[in-house]
């Protein structure tokens, strides 16, 4: 008997993490990515503890941790650079690796891309899915093209802006979080192995995560009216601007931060898509299943998650129906609470009023929800 056919739409992170994960449960998947090659977005991105394990159940952690930068603790600084406390990072229990780990996105995908191709995954580059259609025990997919094929399977895995999960579930209306987050890459002041929040100012919280041997990323989430976007070109310097009150290593990385094309910008959404996560046999995951800031560290976890579950799912024996009503139930009130508890930190950032005492223990109760088990 042939195995069955999936169809993993959209090649970063998750979409490259499904492919992988379904691969080796036996299935014949192929991975249609629109761009003519992986393009990666946004610059560096810290890894916390579930993501690690995440990582390192889909084989990739060692290879990550090569190339990344291993952090030991977390400093907090006032707005003078002056630290306050320093927090040390247990490892994840049964993970062999750090409490945390930064690199840039670039090399973390190349790693997912490698481990694709070496699980069989058919890559299509240059594939832009239009339309994906439940069909009894299968699928259609349309492409750009107007290309039409069946599938065992389809994983939407395209992103939150995904026109085709719009389709199949009704449009999803971002909820605007009234911040933005700066994320500049810049040189490593120094071998460090600690990461830094910055605090101090009302509005502005910044940081900085050592992503490797020379780079570090900077992040300055500010508070904002619109979801517009700076010109590119004025990047930079809205972001010195924004952190022209600090002192200390903050000064320093400010002023290290370099052209535009150094610096992203993003201004803060959420949203989570209404269980179940299938409409017959097409699935979401991923960014295109729930989003969330950037407060707990979370989102590259909770993507990794949701591959693994749902390959475990599918793999337990049973058919593909029954396997994607339990990676919808397992994933569903695990990922709502985080994106709860992340929109919890961004908007209590933004509150003249916000309880310092109430902030930390919902963002310690969320650390401890994400090292449980999933």
């Amino acid at each position: 008997m042939n195995a069955p056919r999936v169809l993993v739409v959209g090649g970063g992170v998750t979409g490259t993490s499904v492919a992988i994960a379904l691969s080796r449960q036996g299935l014949s998947v192929r991975l249609a990515e629109r761009e003519p090659e992986f393009r990666p977005l946004g610059s560096g991105i810290t890894l916390a503890g579930p993501a690690l394990r995440g990582l390192d159940r889909l084989g990739v952690l060692e290879r990550s941790l090569e190339v990344g930068a291993a952090i030991e603790k977390i400093a907090t600084t006032d707005i003078a650079g002056n630290v306050l406390r320093s927090i040390s990072l247990p490892p994840m229990t049964g993970v062999n690796g750090p409490g945390m780990l930064g690199m840039m996105r670039p090399a973390l995908q190349d790693i997912l891309a490698a481990e694709a191709e070496a699980a069989g995954v058919d890559i299509a580059f240059g594939t832009e899915i239009v339309a994906a259609e439940p069909d009894g025990d299968g699928a259609i997919v349309t492409t750009g093209d107007d290309v039409r094929e069946r599938f065992d399977l389809v994983v939407l895995a395209d992103g939150w802006r995904s026109r085709t999960r719009d389709v199949l579930f009704g449009r999803v209306e971002p909820a605007f979080r009234r911040q933005a987050v700066f994320r500049a890459v810049v040189p490593k002041a120094r071998d460090i192995t600690t990461g830094f929040l910055f605090h101090g100012h009302e509005h502005v919280h910044s940081g900085l995560t050592p992503t490797g041997p020379e780079t570090a990323y900077m992040f300055c989430l500010v508070a904002v009216d619109t979801k517009e976007r700076p010109p590119r070109a004025r990047l930079p310097q809205l972001m010195r601007e924004h952190l022209r009150d600090f002192g200390g290593l903050a000064a320093q990385m400010r002023d290290a931060i370099g052209g535009p094309d150094t610096v992203d910008y993003r201004p803060l959404e959420s949203f989570i898509v209404r269980a179940p996560w299938c409409r017959g046999r097409v699935a979401v995951a991923g960014d295109a299943a729930h989003l969330t800031t950037p407060h707990l560290a979370a989102g590259g976890a909770m993507c990794l998650e949701d591959a693994l579950v749902l390959a475990e799912e599918l793999g337990r024996g049973d058919t593909i129906d029954e396997g994607l009503r339990r990676y919808s139930e397992r994933r569903f009130e695990r990922s709502r609470y985080v994106v709860e508890a992340s929109v919890f930190l961004s908007d209590g950032q933004m509150r003249p009023d916000n309880d310092p005492e109430a902030h930390n223990a919902r963002y310690a109760e969320a650390v401890g929800f994400l090292a449980q088990e999933y």
